[in-house]
């Protein structure tokens, strides 16, 4: 019950992009890699590449909200001992993509917890972009979003 309600509680909390009124995003994606560190013991390799352009708020919201569902995944079903993530700037595009060495799914399999992969989805698709989940039983998930810059 106490797990559920830190759960329900982080939840609620990354509604609302807090850490973007402070920080610019690569700041903000750092924190939250290193965050996820430090509480879950796993090793992290935060990256960013590209030229960095300007991004709206909505794409960067969407950015950070993958993200930290991407690593609450992570930290309840893969057993991983290493994430990367990277975020990649090119000229139109910019991707994030979160790779884990855990235990790995299928992804056509449905779950009761695919409502953060939705989730994910929709909120990518909004902006025009993508969500590409790779995962394969016993070799890691890989979470890749792309967004247009506009």
């Amino acid at each position: 019950a106490r797990e559920s309600l830190n759960e329900a509680r982080r939840s609620v909390w990354s509604l609302r992009p807090q850490a973007l009124e402070q920080l610019p995003l690569e700041e903000a994606l750092g924190q939250e890699v290193d965050n996820f560190s430090k509480g879950s013991g796993v090793k992290t390799n935060f990256d960013i590449s590209g030229d960095r352009h300007p991004l709206s708020p909505d794409v960067e919201s969407t950015l950070l909200r993958i993200c930290q569902e991407s690593l609450a995944n992570v930290r309840k079903h893969t057993k991983a001992s290493k994430v990367d993530v990277n975020l990649i700037f090119e000229e139109s595009i910019v991707k994030l993509s979160i790779r884990d060495n855990g235990v790995g799914f299928h992804t056509e399999a449905p779950t009761e917890d695919a409502f953060g992969l939705i989730g994910m989805r929709e909120r990518a698709r909004l902006l025009g972009g993508t969500l590409v989940v790779q995962s394969e039983k016993g070799k890691g998930t890989l979470v890749e979003a792309v967004l247009p810059i506009k």
